[in-house]
């Protein structure tokens, strides 16, 4: 099988492409046995209480989440 041969500029984008962090537009919150999308334009505030930590939405609701602080931020844009 013959190699592949890449330029240096292609490998070079090739690299940056995959390396990008994707962005996300939603959280996945677990309700009960439900699974709910939440966009981040909803999202007002985060709230940690010891070891739990809240997702607050416009509409005055607020959901537990699966995921400490410092999962979050590395996750959020």
């Amino acid at each position: 099988m013959p190699a592949t041969v890449l330029s240096v500029p292609d490998l070079l984008a090739a690299v940056q492409r995959y390396a990008q962090p994707k962005t996300i537009s939603t959280l996945t919150v677990k309700l009960g046995d439900k699974i709910v999308l939440i966009r981040l334009d909803e999202i007002t505030f985060f709230e940690a209480d010891d070891k739990y930590v809240y997702l607050h939405t416009q509409e005055g609701k607020k959901y537990l989440l699966d995921d400490s602080l410092t999962t979050l931020e590395a996750k959020l844009p």
